[in-house]
């Protein structure tokens, strides 16, 4: 890893030099790949300048609409839906003039999670299907990794169909990067339905957190699910495990994926469920206060509950 990282930036030193804009946007997008998840926001963001920059001096709208999606990404982690608001109308100019199906997945994908994350379910869930429906008709193999996905986060706060319950749903085949996120999203849905003893039996072929493989992108995320999973089902080990990992995100925003289509409020909302679980109640009641406030901040109104119903259980115990 670390050899791909310096790689990256001694080509993109060189392609500066060089003056090659086909090279820069192609090194740009190694350094962006390299760089993905919540360890190097600012530099990202740097990256999305730069990618922007690009795209718009030279007019060419793919570029830009990387930059601008790169950016997006900055803003999920801070949770700064309205900069997300903001930025919207931008990149569907961007996208409106590259046109085809894959761009309009792009602008749909963002629109949907943020209304998701807003609590406008009704919009999230027509947005999400809509977005699905353009990824599906280019034949892309994550068109249903990334449907399923979203209805889970969809039904988060809903309530959870039985389709999300079923390990049909969850079945993708000889795909072997799915297996770690399949059976944790799975157990996810199982608690939210209240069928503990399944989702157990699920968590349990997920082996031991210290054994987990987890994609930079996908770190918040699946971190978060899994320390959820293990304090709703009472596990102290894994759950005290998963909780330290968490601790030093404290301030970003669980986000999974590029886009952000997997959003679950602020860290400090798994810390405060982790503590909990724990019977550490001083911390659980901190970390959920914060929660709360942030989700009131933001503007993510359905986090904001959850971490106002977590709340008051704390609260509840002397």
């Amino acid at each position: 890893a670390a050899e791909r990282l310096l790689a990256s930036a001694q080509a993109l030193s060189l392609a500066d030099e060089a003056g090659d804009l086909d090279l820069t946007i192609g090194v740009l997008s190694s350094r962006q790949l390299a760089r993905s998840g919540p360890d190097h926001v600012v530099e990202v963001a740097s990256l999305a300048a730069r990618m922007i920059a690009a795209g718009t001096a030279w007019r060419r709208p793919e570029a830009e609409m990387w930059g601008r999606l790169w950016l997006i990404d900055t803003y999920w982690y801070a949770g700064q839906l309205a900069e997300i608001a903001a930025e919207l109308p931008r990149l569907q100019r961007t996208t409106e003039r590259i046109g085809g199906p894959y761009a309009r997945w792009h602008l749909l994908v963002t629109r949907a999670a943020l209304a998701l994350a807003r609590a406008e379910f009704d919009d999230a869930d027509r947005l999400g299907r809509e977005a699905v429906d353009h990824f599906e008709r280019l034949g892309h193999p994550a068109a249903r990794g990334a449907s399923v996905s979203f209805r889970l986060l969809l039904g988060h706060h809903r309530g959870q169909p039985e389709e999300m319950l079923s390990p049909v749903t969850w079945d993708f085949g000889a795909d072997s990067r799915w297996d770690l996120g399949r059976r944790l999203f799975r157990a996810f849905a199982l608690v939210d339905a209240q069928r503990l003893d399944e989702a157990a039996a699920v968590y349990q072929r997920c082996g031991v957190p210290e054994g987990w493989e987890v994609a930079p992108m996908m770190r918040l995320v699946e971190l978060a699910v899994g320390a959820q999973v293990a304090a709703a089902l009472g596990l102290a080990d894994d759950t005290q495990e998963l909780r330290e990992r968490l601790t030093p995100y404290r301030g970003q925003y669980v986000v999974g994926g590029a886009g952000g289509t997997n959003f679950l409020g602020p860290v400090e909302l798994t810390l405060g469920k982790c503590a909990a679980a724990l019977a550490d109640w001083d911390s659980a009641r901190v970390e959920l206060t914060a929660a709360s406030s942030l989700c009131r901040q933001i503007g993510a109104p359905g986090f904001q509950v959850e971490a106002d119903c977590e709340l008051a259980t704390a609260l509840a115990v002397p």
